[in-house]
């Protein structure tokens, strides 16, 4: 008897041989199979390289993985990141439930809801005009300076509730250990009204680390004190033992566990920033619409669960088709950070090649995720995915209501759905001909568009808080989803030590690098010039 394996891999090669859009046409239940409408997003499927037969051998799959017990494990908070002996729990500081949920001892939930009830007496006296810096003027700016997860989330977030959310003075992002980045943010501010956010999950990020260093020199100086910094910081981290240790008072530390992952750690303290620019109410809301989210992931069933069959989907074409990329597409201005937060969330979490039990995959594993926001997109590097030789399977993102103007809107989603029809149809080559007679034949082949280019597209009835929230919790399920099958350990990130250490290695000894016997060559050389 065949393993569901190797029946997936006989549909590989059927498909191969079909096009989506006879798929399409053929089956005349497959938009009620492969679209998923509810109150807060609608997914459509239906243009995959993916028939029922082969959407019911995945859902098999997902069952054989036990993608739904190792779901239920990470809700309950056990210790599913074993690298770490962890939970994973960033789910919990959007749950609204009230019952205990013990960690080590902890009660979880207790620990979420004072620092929550700190957030929003904090937010509301920053919007107030209440929360003064050293010389007493109100502080109507805030400089948040993080990296990874404690940058690419509240910065997609801050975008996104722009145009929707009123805002409250502002606010200023800085991640990169790039000094113009600091420079040029800080040419903007009026020190005596600048609140600094330091937010660091580990607390020793070299980046986040050395840009709050210069701007505690920097109010020092303007100040004449570094006494003043105290006025004008606050830290948040996993580690308040070593925020305390460089000096900063535990009231102006906001925690959060070493349960929630730096890329999943939006919905924790490091949303401090957002509860500040939108009031806390919006912040509620954004944990609402992912709360919304959870539920859905839990308790739908798998063949009408978002995330699962985007999880399945994204399995079926990276790890049976082979194709490598994902291109992730928001046609919404407000969501233009999208992409950038996806390639950490994904590439980060399933960017291995080892299981959780220390095998190296048989499967190909995460795609390489890129993007770009609407039109921006069709005339940069849609010509590859039209009528280049690599297949890249689409996101479209799309928004139902105008947040704008009506009429630039109506335009902005008549692309998306131009665009995924068009990846999907194609256009052949007697048609070309006869759209272009007496053409050379050339000419000709050139204009032809294979088509057979698959595509998913997500609709958001509307851009709000709540919505974000949700859509940004259902690509983190898919992610997990994405990890189940592959058998990875989606929440630790190995990856990213070695450059880290080897950076302090170089940092070290940059006095005679250029004479280094225990470097390379060439980092010898790159050295010589550069440091």
């Amino acid at each position: 008897m065949k393993t569901l394996m190797e029946l997936l891999a006989s549909e590989r090669l059927y498909l191969l041989k079909t096009r989506i859009s006879d798929l399409l046409e053929s089956d005349p239940d497959r938009m009620e199979r492969m679209v998923v409408d509810t109150d807060d997003l609608v997914a459509d499927f239906s243009k995959n390289s993916v028939d029922v037969k082969t959407l019911d051998l995945l859902l098999e799959l997902a069952k054989e993985k036990n993608v739904e017990a190792f779901r239920d494990a990470m809700f309950a908070g056990e210790k599913i990141n074993q690298s770490e002996d962890r939970a994973v729990l960033h789910t919990a500081l959007r749950s609204n439930s009230t019952e205990p949920l013990f960690i080590d001892d902890v009660d979880v939930r207790a620990h979420i809801a004072s620092v929550k009830a700190k957030m929003q007496g904090f937010s509301n006296d920053y919007r107030s005009g209440k929360l003064v810096g050293y010389n007493g003027k109100p502080l109507t700016t805030i400089v948040h300076m993080g990296i990874g997860g404690s940058d690419l989330g509240p910065r997609l977030v801050f975008d996104a509730l722009e145009p929707v959310v009123e805002g409250y003075g502002q606010t200023h992002f800085v991640a990169n250990i790039d000094g113009a980045e600091l420079t040029s943010v800080l040419n903007k501010c009026n020190l005596e009204e600048t609140l600094f956010i330091v937010a660091s999950k580990s607390f020793s990020t070299q980046e986040t680390l050395e840009n709050a260093k210069r701007c505690k020199a920097w109010v020092a100086k303007a100040f004449g004190t570094e006494d003043a910094w105290g006025k004008h910081s606050v830290a948040i981290t996993a580690r308040a033992d070593l925020a305390i240790a460089d000096g900063y008072e535990e009231q102006n530390i906001f925690p959060f566990g070493d349960y929630v992952g730096g890329r999943f750690s939006v919905w924790s303290a490091i949303g401090l920033v957002l509860a500040c620019a939108y009031g806390y109410d919006a912040f509620e809301e954004f944990l609402e619409g992912a709360s919304r989210a959870d539920k859905h992931f839990q308790e739908m069933p798998l063949e009408h669960n978002i995330p699962v069959l985007s999880g399945l989907i994204t399995f079926w074409n990276r790890s049976m088709m082979g194709w490598h990329s994902l291109a992730a597409l928001p046609y919404c201005y407000p969501l233009r950070k999208l992409a950038d937060w996806l390639q950490q969330l994904e590439m980060e979490s399933n960017g291995k090649a080892v299981t959780r039990e220390g095998e190296t995959s048989s499967l190909q594993t995460s795609p390489i995720y890129f993007g770009q926001q609407g039109t921006l997109g069709q005339h940069a590097f849609y010509q590859l995915l039209h009528q280049g030789t690599e297949i890249v399977p689409c996101d479209f993102i799309g928004v139902a209501k105008p947040y704008d103007d009506p009429e630039h809107h109506r335009m902005l989603m008549a692309n998306m759905v131009a665009q995924s029809r068009a990846l999907m149809e194609g256009r052949s080559l007697p048609k070309v001909m006869e759209l272009n007679p007496g053409k050379e034949r050339k000419l000709l082949h050139q204009k032809v568009f294979p088509g057979n280019r698959p595509s998913t597209t997500y609709v958001l009835p509307e851009l709000s808080s709540k919505t974000v929230g949700y859509l940004l919790a259902t690509f983190e399920h898919r992610c997990f989803v994405l990890g189940a099958l592959w058998g990875l350990n989606s929440f630790d990130q190995w990856g990213v030590e070695l450059g880290k250490e080897m950076t302090k290695q170089i940092l070290a000894g940059e006095d005679d690098l250029a004479h280094n016997s225990t470097l390379d060559k060439s980092s010898r050389m790159l050295s010589k010039y550069l440091l």
